[in-house]
């Protein structure tokens, strides 16, 4: 029952926490405490949910620094996986404590106001032992959504468009449009998994042209505010039509729904 419970959209973001590999587009962080660790993250998701930490992130490297990785190992990893899954342990009270001075300074201010209530409570038979905050993530979600989503002949901030660019690892080709998207987000779909991880020459190149399979830039853009943000943000009839063909030579019956 506790499975079948389980959001797949937001299961499929701790997925990406636990997997990322050095074959993403990624920052790399190295933090102390106890056994030393080098934790991968996908930028593209750090300007959205951390931007305290893409600022520090160096644009040739990847390497993120920051202080705070020399402190408390286990509480920095679990503050980066509140930044994929708006979920944060707190049934043990020092970790809480340590946590919340780190989530002021990273400015994760949701964060930072639940820790500190949590704090403040005296103790009870009964407390909460989660902080919740997906509403939040999928918030932050769907403005990368909005982002990712966008043609790049559409782009009226050049800026903009040469930032999603260096922390994009794919480009979907639709007919006369292009779209910048990340290989950690795409691979939900089993189409673009084979075509990505097999010896094809999409894996190669990393530009799907996805025009024969995707009738319009219309419907590539649903099918990608759909993987980043669980949600399409127009409501066009003839676009979901196009997108529930799409679904089927795509191998993503879950689409459909």
């Amino acid at each position: 029952l506790t499975a079948a419970c389980r959001d797949p959209y937001l299961e499929s973001f701790k997925s990406n926490f636990n997997d990322a590999s050095a074959s993403d587009c990624y920052a790399v962080l190295s933090i102390q405490g106890g056994q030393s660790q080098t934790i991968r993250l996908h930028s593209i998701l750090l300007r959205y949910r951390c931007p305290y930490l893409a600022e520090r992130t160096d644009a040739s490297s990847g390497a993120v620094k920051s202080p705070d990785f020399s402190l408390h190992g286990s509480v920095c990893r679990q503050l980066l996986e509140y930044l994929y899954t708006g979920r944060f342990d707190i049934r043990d009270a020092d970790t809480t404590y340590l946590a919340l001075p780190v989530a002021q300074r990273w400015g994760l201010e949701s964060l930072r106001i639940h820790l500190d209530k949590r704090l403040s409570q005296e103790k009870t038979k009964k407390q909460q032992t989660e902080i919740d905050d997906t509403r939040l993530l999928r918030d932050d979600l769907e403005r990368l959504a909005a982002l990712v989503s966008t043609p790049h002949r559409d782009f009226q901030n050049l800026n903009e468009l040469s930032l999603l660019l260096s922390a994009s690892d794919v480009t979907l080709q639709c007919h006369d449009c292009s779209f910048s998207a990340h290989k950690f987000r795409l691979c939900e779909i089993l189409y673009f998994e084979r075509a990505m991880n097999g010896n094809f020459r999409e894996a190669a190149s990393s530009v799907i042209d996805v025009s024969l399979s995707i009738e319009s830039p219309e419907a590539v853009a649903n099918i990608l505010q759909w993987l980043y943000a669980d949600t399409f943000l127009n409501d066009d009839l003839d676009v979901a039509v196009q997108v529930l063909e799409a679904s089927f030579a795509l191998l993503c019956p879950r689409l459909t729904d």
